[in-house]
């Protein structure tokens, strides 16, 4: 077992700020790094939707690596509109890819953090699944999900202001 709790991890601006957390059983059955929603509008690691949806893959027997974007809390850099968040997604993945050598990788992220971890999800070959919840599809361009090869689990709600689950047909 690796140290669980809080934890820096190195980036190309400088530093992440994140929280490991292994399952209470012991058995490890994959990975799985959660990503938070928009940091201007107040997302960072500690988002409830965040916190859930990491405890859950946990009790499912994940490893989990919730870490916070670029500006956000201590980690060190500055928003940067996705591009630079991109490259967090991919140190996330390094840290989890180096000391989890073995185990699946599943992505998860909220809002934002849906769109920027999917645009990367599908590339990197080290991510088995994705799951999305609130994608935003009234905001952001989704279209490079079409040549998606990999499970995607979606889920949205009713009234989702950035797009309710009738809006998100086109990601089908």
């Amino acid at each position: 077992m690796y140290p669980a709790g809080n934890l820096f991890i190195p980036a190309p601006h400088g530093r992440l700020e994140a929280i490991l957390k292994e399952p209470r059983a012991g058995l490890v059955r994959g990975i799985a790094l959660v990503l938070h929603p928009h940091p201007l509008f107040g997302g960072t690691m500690h988002n409830k939707v965040v916190f859930r949806a990491a405890a859950a893959l946990n009790d499912a027997g994940l490893v989990t690596l919730r870490l916070n974007f670029r500006g956000v809390g201590q980690s060190t850099g500055a928003h940067d509109e996705g591009r630079g968040e991109r490259e967090d997604v991919r140190a996330g993945l390094d840290y989890l890819a180096a000391n989890y050598a073995q185990s699946e990788i599943t992505l998860c992220g909220f809002s934002f953090g849906a769109r920027v971890g999917l645009e990367v999800g599908v590339a990197d070959e080290r991510i088995a699944r994705l799951i999305s919840i609130g994608t935003p599809v009234d905001k952001y361009d989704f279209n490079f999900l079409e040549h998606c090869r990999k499970p995607i689990l979606f889920v949205q709600g009713d009234v989702d202001e950035y797009g309710g689950h009738q809006r998100r047909g086109p990601l089908l």
